[in-house]
């Protein structure tokens, strides 16, 4: 069971606006599952196996009014709905030889309903999704992401890793319709630390057809930590 809410916070740039802004007062709640099936060889560091997880869920989606904005803009407006929603991620661990693996991984997502607003959306970009990119600064209804990385064990909880990756989103919003094909690549290290095992990376990305720059390059660091 999940409850959602979401709330603006400052209405004041919103008092003329002939349309509905992209953000609005929503509440949903909602049931689902998931499914999960791991096969790996070794859990911190594996070197062949699977990995899936999948997520799924059905709500009931309220739009409330706000009453600092002109009530007119809610007229033929559907203020209650269900709303679906899909996640998940696979991920195939190939044994190249006896130091190296390489990561095939696909995830993605996708939330289907009647006027979605961007306070619902996913939200991408950084360490755990698609590196080189801000974390959560892409916001997207539905997305896909690729990811081929080659890694090298150092030990038995380290290893240092080559990585390219590729989306493809929709931002497909009440108003307005987006969507891109972002892309980076890039390299890393993951090495273990007392606490747990500590993550580097460097990568580069582009996305709305912008040229790679390397100024404009993100490093990202990310830790795990198991009891």
């Amino acid at each position: 069971y999940n409850n959602k809410s979401s709330s603006l916070l400052s209405t004041e740039k919103y008092q003329y606006v002939t349309t509905l802004p992209v953000f609005a007062d929503v509440r949903t709640n909602s049931y689902g599952g998931v499914i999960s099936f791991e096969n790996l060889n070794y859990l911190y560091n594996p070197v062949s196996g699977w990995d899936i997880v999948m997520e799924g869920g059905v709500g009931d989606k309220l739009i409330k009014k706000n009453i600092s904005l002109n009530q007119e803009l809610y007229e033929g407006l559907t203020l209650r709905s269900l709303q679906f929603n899909l996640n998940g991620k696979v991920n195939r661990f190939i044994k190249l030889r006896k130091r190296s693996t390489l990561m095939l991984g696909v995830q993605g997502g996708i939330i289907n309903g009647e006027n979605i607003f961007e306070n619902e959306l996913f939200r991408i970009g950084g360490q755990r999704t698609i590196r080189g990119f801000d974390d959560e600064s892409i916001f997207a209804s539905s997305f896909a992401i690729a990811t081929m990385e080659y890694r090298f064990i150092l030990e038995e909880n380290s290893n240092l890793f080559l990585f390219t990756q590729g989306m493809y989103y929709d931002k497909d919003l009440i108003n307005s319709h987006v969507y891109d094909t972002p892309y980076s690549f890039g390299l890393g290290i993951n090495f273990q630390t007392k606490p747990g095992i500590f993550s580097v990376s460097y990568s580069l990305g582009s996305q709305l057809n912008n040229p790679i720059l390397l100024r404009s390059a993100k490093i990202h660091f990310g830790f795990v930590n198991y009891f």
